[in-house]
């Protein structure tokens, strides 16, 4: 398994886009570490520990940001764990992607201050798409 591409997915709520990431992984044989309710809350307990250590275990770092839950409710973008390790992610090795869906609006991303740009998408098909494309080429150009 340590040859194997290791891929950090990480969001601050039951996104339903879960399925999709676990289906792409699969499709191009990339093993999938999938955090799906992180918020800044676990920092400094036993599960931050586990999720770090998944984190620099992958090639790849995906952070989904998304302001309603699979069930309606109102999400804040900011309290989400892997926000605080954008910084470390840009200065490793780690290829980082960040997406954003629909419901977040374009001020809520800019009071981010992310590194990157951040990829929009207006449903699941186009997430599946766009993460399939993006990920694939960093297998390809590697």
């Amino acid at each position: 398994m340590s040859n194997e591409l290791k891929l950090f997915f990480s969001t601050n709520c039951t996104s339903g886009y879960e399925s999709s990431v676990r289906e792409v992984c699969r499709d191009i044989n990339v093993v999938p570490f999938i955090y799906s309710g992180i918020t800044l809350s676990v920092q400094g307990s036993s599960l931050d520990k586990e999720i770090r250590e998944d984190l620099y275990a992958s090639k790849i770092a995906i952070l989904l940001i998304v302001a309603k839950s699979s069930t309606g409710e109102r999400i804040d973008v900011k309290d989400n764990w892997l926000l605080k390790e954008i910084n470390s992610i840009d200065k490793s090795k780690i290829h980082l992607l960040i997406y954003a869906s629909q419901t977040v609006s374009q001020a809520e991303i800019d009071q981010l201050n992310l590194p990157i740009t951040v990829v929009r998408f207006d449903n699941e098909a186009a997430f599946k798409e766009s993460l399939k494309n993006e990920i694939s080429f960093l297998i390809e150009s590697n």
